[in-house]
């Protein structure tokens, strides 16, 4: 039962101010970085650790127990970690989980990872990750739902949901507190380098990039994180006007700030702050609750505080900030975890028959030339360096505990096919030559398992160059020379350049970082079992050049014109994206017909309505995301010139024909504080790139 905020006052005033300034110290642990014991003993004795990043139950009841015998009036200490996309099953990531555009799917994976990470010991997760996706050279893209704000803003809000339950001020021990990060416009760093400075302007940081913030903070996440980047050169940690003005005063926000890994220190890095004691004021200062291990306010609060250069009053509204989030987290009646939960809340059918079902709705059929799905029997030659690997197939974040229950491709070919032969084709060239040519000869067709290894997504890696491997390249061209249908798996958990094999393979499947079930999930894909259904929620450029490349952009003066040389394009690569944002085919052909509206003149309080037909020419049980983009035909100021507002998933039996209405409130078009009255543009169909439009009028 959480306590009443008199209480958590009244416990606060008990506190002497070096056990105050202990509550907003997060110290590392387990991964994340060496601790002497006899430094934690002490830290722990003195009432200065608040949160520790542990995620073990026997680990955590220990400290737990230690801290509770050494201080009689300690606060339990709260166990944090990442859970990104899972704590021992691995669901897919969350850029490849998008894919499904099912937000409800994601809320049930982070509501199973909660289970499992708070099984563990875990009571906060530093997710959902609300970053829009901008510039594909960006590493972390694969933690967020993409680069749309309407759509990102609906799976940062389910996750929110499946991490905290439904009672945020009474965390149940199976759910966790969740974290939004981070806070704003980290995606945006300049060339997509990492940890670069950001920049964006005022309307796009207003009309897109808080949206998904936002979102997850109506739904109620207990915390938010900055982001390393700088707003108008004001790092966001220090940032009074980011986290203080709109963040706390505008959108109401109740829970606590924590700093990302060392970033309070980084202020003197940026040559921000003259040194430590002013990053440190700045920091608490801007709103920042919980150094996570930069050790600064523990180093230097006490002092700023005696000298009056922070008021009493600053620390004692963190301070009761952090003690709020440990009480609605429940950890004053439940400090310590149930230990048995480890073996039996773990690992459960429950979570491998989801992250099954979330890996086959994430996956993204990008070509097919009437090959798959194959037909048993059936041989065939499986090549490739990530056919029988089990931790890339994971991604970054993963969890590694449960690495060794991942289901290799190889594994779920294996059950589909007896005759079945492998080679990983790029190491010991002499010998695997002999072998491939062995393999392949007697094939009917090869599958390949290309894709780029963990350490290259995710935090810390940013890529220049989005091309496979030189080696995988090579062993694609050596393959073609077979004359042998090719089936292109692409394994990867960020989008990639493979233009050659997007010419030349007979069907090409994204097949990201699908976790534990991958191996089942792209097997049963390739024989039928899954017709897939994904559609890509980040654009495919054809060359890193071409980045930062997004389908909601705005639109500029000279738009491509292929007959004009005076209009917007590169000389040296085919204009537009290799796939556009919302791509993705199946087993079935959907044939569109023509869309109709209700009223072609509405208010904005009320409802679109919309009607046309959808013929399933296919043969086989289908799932079609049915999108809805708009163009505002004269607006001032600007805006993007493509902007989803609605989509809807709809289920086919073969060769059904069916009318699909499409209903959805008039405000989805519309911005706050603007003129919203005028001309718009629906257009409606299976992919950005593939629209019909009708004309319809805001009055």
């Amino acid at each position: 039962m959480s306590r009443t905020d008199q209480e958590l006052r009244n416990l606060l005033n008990s506190l002497t101010l070096e056990q105050k300034i202990g509550q907003l110290n997060m110290v590392g642990g387990s991964i994340y970085s060496e601790f002497n014991p006899t430094e934690q003993d002490d830290l722990i004795h003195r009432g200065l650790i608040g949160s520790m990043m542990y995620a073990d139950p026997k680990t955590n009841n220990r400290l737990q127990r230690r801290n509770l015998e050494l201080n009689p009036q300690a606060i339990p200490i709260l166990f944090c970690s990442d859970v990104i996309h899972g704590a021992d099953t691995n669901f897919p990531l969350p850029l490849a989980e998008s894919c499904s555009w099912e937000p409800r799917l994601a809320e049930r994976t982070a509501e199973l990872s909660a289970k499992e990470a708070s099984a563990l010991g875990v009571r906060l997760t530093f997710a959902p990750m609300a970053d829009l996706a901008y510039d594909a050279r960006w590493g972390r893209n694969v933690e967020g739902a993409g680069e749309d704000p309407y759509l990102n803003s609906l799976f940062i809000a389910a996750r929110v949901r499946g991490f905290q339950g439904s009672n945020r001020e009474n965390i149940d021990e199976h759910h966790l507190g969740s974290t939004i990060k981070h806070f704003a416009a980290y995606s945006y760093v300049v060339g997509g380098k990492d940890y670069n400075s950001s920049l964006i302007d005022s309307r796009t940081l207003k009309i897109k990039v808080m949206r998904p913030y936002e979102a997850g903070i109506k739904a109620g996440a207990l915390a938010v994180m900055p982001g390393f980047n700088d707003l108008d050169g004001i790092p966001c940690i220090s940032n009074k006007t980011l986290l203080d003005d709109l963040l706390r005063k505008k959108w109401g926000f109740d829970g606590v700030i924590v700093s990302d890994y060392g970033s309070i220190r980084q202020n003197i890095t940026q040559h921000y702050a003259n040194n430590e004691e002013d990053t440190t004021k700045g920091a608490l200062e801007a709103g920042t609750d919980i150094d996570m291990e930069s050790r600064l306010y523990i180093k230097h609060l006490t002092n700023l505080i005696k000298e009056g250069r922070i008021a009493i009053e600053t620390l004692d509204e963190a301070v009761f900030r952090v003690l709020k989030l440990k009480s609605r987290l429940g950890l004053f009646d439940s400090p310590f975890t149930d230990e048995s939960r480890e073996y039996s809340e773990i690992g459960t059918k429950e979570a491998l028959d989801l992250a099954y079902e979330s890996a086959c709705k994430s996956i993204v059929l990008l070509k097919n030339q009437q090959l798959l799905p194959l037909q048993k029997p059936i041989k065939i030659a499986l090549i490739g360096p990530y056919a029988n690997t089990k931790d890339d197939l994971n991604g970054s974040w993963s969890a590694h505990r449960g690495f060794s229950k991942t289901q290799t491709i190889l594994e779920g070919l294996s059950r589909h096919v007896t005759n079945l032969s492998y080679s990983m084709g790029i190491e010991n060239e002499a010998l695997l030559i002999s072998e491939i040519q062995t393999a392949v000869n007697e094939c009917d067709v090869i599958i390949t398992a290309f894709g780029i290894e963990n350490c290259l997504t995710g935090e810390a890696a940013s890529l220049s160059k989005l091309q496979l491997s030189k080696k995988q390249t090579e062993l694609f061209r050596h393959l073609r020379q077979f004359r042998k249908p090719i089936v292109a798996l692409i394994m990867s958990g960020r989008p990639l350049v493979f233009n050659e094999i997007i010419e030349q393979a007979d069907a090409v499947v994204m097949g990201w970082s699908l976790g534990t079930r991958t191996g089942d999930a792209i097997a049963d894909t390739i024989f039928g079992i899954n017709n897939p259904s994904g559609k890509l929620t980040m654009t495919f450029p054809r060359t890193a050049g071409q980045c930062p490349m997004i389908y909601n952009g705005y639109e500029n003066c000279r738009p491509y014109q292929k007959n004009d040389y005076y209009t917007s394009t590169y000389r040296d690569v085919i204009e537009g994206p290799l796939f556009p944002f919302g791509y993705g085919i199946s087993y079935n052909h959907y044939c569109y017909g023509i869309a109709t509206l209700r009223n072609c003149q509405i208010n904005i309080d009320e409802n679109i309505v919309v009607n046309f037909e959808i013929t399933n020419e296919g043969k086989y049980l289908g799932r079609e995301i049915v999108q809805v983009y708009v163009t505002k035909i004269a607006c001032q100021p600007l805006r993007p010139r493509l902007e989803l507002v609605h989509f809807q998933i709809e289920h086919f039996k073969p060769h059904e024909k069916r009318t699909i209405q499409l209903t959805f409130p008039a405000k989805n078009l519309c911005y706050d504080d603007e003129n919203n009255h005028g001309i718009y543009q629906l257009k409606i169909g299976p992919n950005s790139g593939d629209l019909q439009s009708i004309e319809l009028e805001i009055i």
